[in-house]
């Protein structure tokens, strides 16, 4: 029930803060701009960039004499190193948060104007891509081993849990099957799903009645489905999967057949492709 609660509260956080209400501008002309040091709530000395008409940003605060804003991301755009910067999740780097900048008065007032999202009527589509998770869950349960006898090699474990909480993190499912709706140019939703082959980790900490003598690595079988729903290229997602591993191992493997949870919040987490997106071209503008 705790871990139940906990995946709970994590989706509301993540969906809390991807479908806030934030109005969008944009650049009718290039302007330079001072890199944002939120920390110390000042610009960075002699760091700028230049941010070119057509693009898209958000306003995140006001400061005395402007504003401080991120741009809309962009989808595998050279620009996209220079805008967000990398950040490690669970040992593997994302690119994740935006990079602000200090906007003066004059600048917002005579080079930028209110970027109105167009209304349309949904649109469906299927989709093909790669889905990767930032973090994967499993779940604990109540059962803990018992002795069954004076040689039982599971005595030395007695009261501890047999599938106790478990987690991994930063890889991918593979190829994975969606069917999206988008709601208007910004919002949408994706239910995904698909089978994915991995490598489980072996040692006798995760296995039952046998043992092994060294630690493995066997493949696995996971299919999987869930829902990703997304601003832009920002994404939220909650998956369910279940994990397969054959013969004698699988059978003992305390995971075998149980399910899983994925949740994350990034960018682009159901890669369709690695060409340029819809807000990629739109934000290079001349």
């Amino acid at each position: 029930m705790k871990t139940k609660n906990a995946l709970l509260s994590i989706l509301c956080l993540l969906i809390t803060s991807l479908y806030s209400q934030e109005e969008s501008f944009i650049l009718t002309k290039s302007v330079k701009l001072e890199m944002y040091d939120l920390i110390n709530d000042k610009p960075f000395l002699n760091k700028t960039k230049v941010a070119r008409k057509g693009w898209k940003f958000k306003i995140d605060h006001y400061v005395d004499g402007g504003v401080i804003i991120r741009f809309w991301p962009w989808n595998s755009s050279k620009y996209d190193d220079e805008f967000y910067q990398e950040v490690k999740i669970v040992g593997k780097k994302k690119k994740y948060l935006p990079i602000y900048f200090y906007m003066d008065d004059a600048t917002f007032d005579n080079a930028t104007e209110e970027y109105v999202i167009q209304e349309k009527e949904g649109k469906l589509s299927a989709q093909v891509g790669v889905v990767t998770i930032p973090i994967k869950l499993r779940p604990s349960n109540d059962e803990k081993y018992e002795s069954t006898g004076e040689n039982d090699f599971n005595n030395d474990r007695v009261g501890q849990l047999i599938r106790p909480f478990d987690f991994d993190g930063g890889f991918n499912l593979g190829l994975s099957l969606g069917l999206r709706y988008d709601f208007d140019e910004e919002y949408h939703f994706i239910v995904v799903g698909g089978i994915n082959i991995a490598s489980e980790k072996i040692d006798n900490s995760v296995l039952r009645r046998i043992k092994v003598e060294e630690n493995l690595n066997e493949a696995s079988v996971s299919p999987f489905t869930g829902l990703i729903l997304g601003r832009g290229n920002s994404q939220v997602t909650l998956l369910v999967g279940w994990d397969y591993l054959s013969g004698n191992i699988g059978d003992n493997w305390v995971y075998q057949g149980k399910p899983w949870v994925g949740v994350g919040l990034g960018l682009n987490i159901f890669n369709v492709n690695l060409g340029s997106s819809k807000e990629n071209k739109e934000n290079e503008g001349s």
